[in-house]
């Protein structure tokens, strides 16, 4: 069966629906540390970087939920958290 990128990028982001309290996670932990990692202009990268680092602290029982989704799942959740948009 084959499958088109934007096909694979649909079936991801209805995955990724159920995830708002993830995105919501992530962003709230970055909160927590911007002013602790000082930065002064972070890039998506950075508050995704940090976040994922900080997560547990804050967020320990979503832990397990992001350590079971493949690095792509995890890249377009980042991406939902920390977009151009956000």
């Amino acid at each position: 069966m084959k499958i088109t990128r934007r096909q694979l990028r649909r079936i991801i982001r209805e995955s990724l629906e159920d995830n708002d309290d993830l995105i919501f996670a992530l962003q709230d932990t970055w909160d927590q540390v911007k002013l602790d990692v000082g930065i002064s202009n972070p890039t998506a990268e950075e508050k995704s970087d940090e976040s994922m680092a900080m997560i547990q602290t804050y967020y320990p029982e979503l832990t397990q939920r992001i350590a079971g989704k493949s690095n792509v799942e995890i890249d377009e959740l980042l991406q939902l958290a920390f977009g151009k948009n956000n």
